[in-house]
């Protein structure tokens, strides 16, 4: 699909648009025939129309994400030696097949792609973090980030084992092992909408010290846990990466930036497409 799309892409930016007085754009030399088999034959006009209606506001809107990252993150030596990065460790995976794999995704070969793929995404990452940074007042007060260890236990016994060898000092991966509990060993961050019983949140709340401490909920899951920071200004550039990855905040960041940059339609059919696949870019 996505091979398809560029296809596309390119063959609608390669037809000349000019503007109409009624809100709607048409193309040079429409009635221009392009192929005939048959007694059917097919116009410049025609493959336009059909382009149109089926990736118009595909291309519109990758045309609008790209200016909107230049914009706002412009490529930096920083930028290309992190796509030279990445691009060696794919040169390492894949060596010869390289080119081949990139042209599965619609790009000519391995430049293309570190070009228009990676640096776009290393750019687009950037723009999440800044979105995040740009509006943290609100989001630290939505998501109430914090960090800390929440480790779900079998029973009440092996709660108390593990609360009581974690608050004498005993390793976490120690005790992980010791206990074989499904852990990865590392902090976490926690939000308020993190997914876990409401007991867990209001003590993770409440909590003014690394303390571990146990906690029995009503649907019968037992964890320990420690917060570790409650500060969130504390983990700020933590929080911004990792809601960076987030589908929420990577559609909330390209809505605000694209509509910051004036984003306007002025052909009347584009916009009722792009209304109906891309409605939040529109006011």
């Amino acid at each position: 699909m996505k091979n398809t799309k560029k296809i596309v892409a390119l063959m609608l930016s390669a037809m000349v648009l000019a503007g109409c007085s009624d809100g709607h754009a048409t193309i040079s030399n429409a009635n221009e025939k392009i192929f005939s088999v048959g007694n059917t034959t097919v116009t410049k006009g025609d493959v336009y129309s059909s382009l149109f209606n089926s990736i118009g506001s595909y291309v519109v809107i990758s045309d609008a994400t790209k200016a909107v990252l230049n914009a706002n993150v412009p490529i930096t030596d920083e930028i290309n030696a992190e796509a030279d990065e990445t691009m060696s460790s794919y040169e390492a995976m894949y060596g010869d097949a390289l080119d081949t794999m990139v042209a599965s995704y619609g790009y000519k070969d391995a430049q293309d792609y570190r070009d228009n793929g990676v640096i776009p995404s290393i750019q687009a990452k950037a723009l999440y973090e800044m979105y995040v940074t740009d509006n943290w007042d609100t989001i630290k007060q939505e998501k109430n980030p914090k960090k800390g260890v929440i480790i779900s236990v079998s029973d009440a016994d092996t709660a108390a084992n593990v609360m009581n060898a974690l608050n004498e000092g005993a390793e976490l991966a120690d005790v992980i092992s010791e206990y074989s509990l499904s852990h990865s060993g590392a902090e976490e961050l926690i939000y308020a909408d993190s997914d876990y019983p409401v007991e867990v949140m209001t003590m993770v709340n409440s909590a003014t010290d690394a303390t571990y401490a146990t906690v029995t909920c009503s649907d019968g899951s037992i964890y320990v846990l420690s917060v570790t920071q409650n500060d969130p200004e504390a983990i700020k550039e933590e929080v911004a990466a990792a809601l960076a990855l987030t589908e929420d905040i990577q559609v909330a960041a390209l809505t605000h930036y694209i509509k910051a940059a004036g984003f306007k339609v002025y052909d009347r059919d584009l916009y009722d497409t792009i209304k109906l696949s891309y409605p939040e870019y529109l006011d």
